[in-house]
């Protein structure tokens, strides 16, 4: 028994051996090897990269909105002090442009706002009419009926519907 287990144990090292021990192959696994060590250290590279192009575009963006918010700041009238006379001149101006442009927009708003109002009275002045003149068709139906009623009582005639 121990013959056969010695036998199949060598016959598993020669598989092994003229397999994945062969010189060809272990030159493969090697350079696999090689070629993912210089892939990581490429892409470790490029990741460091991405990290700087992402720490610098995040201090602009910083910088951008710290102007912005000063800006807004001055718009609404805070932190004027600071501020020289070119500077409140031009911030004046730009307040008075925008004040022109929300008037422009306020007046054209509230003249489409007059032209559907307008619209709207046309609408209900014409139903108001169909209203009247069919309250006029029934009055004139109602003494028409009456004026029947009347005579069919002294006639002894059918009352006649309009």
């Amino acid at each position: 028994m121990m013959v056969a287990k010695t036998k199949a144990v060598g016959w598993r090292m020669r598989r092994l051996r003229g397999s994945c021990c062969s010189l060809g192959f272990m030159q493969n696994v090697i350079e696999r090897y090689k070629m993912s060590l210089v892939d990581l250290s490429s892409n470790s590279s490029a990741t460091e990269q991405n990290i700087q192009l992402w720490k610098q575009e995040a201090a602009l963006n910083a910088m951008k909105i710290d102007f912005l918010e000063a800006s807004n700041r001055k718009l609404l009238g805070e932190n004027l002090e600071s501020c020289s006379l070119e500077d409140l001149n031009k911030l004046e101006g730009q307040l008075e442009q925008g004040l022109v442009n929300i008037r422009g927009i306020k007046s054209r708003l509230l003249s489409r706002q007059v032209t559907q109002l307008e619209e709207k009275t046309r609408v209900l002045s014409e139903e108001n009419e169909l209203l009247q003149n069919q309250r006029t068709g029934l009055v004139v139906c109602a003494l028409d009926m009456k004026r029947d009623c009347l005579a069919s009582d002294n006639s002894g005639a059918v009352l006649q519907v309009c």
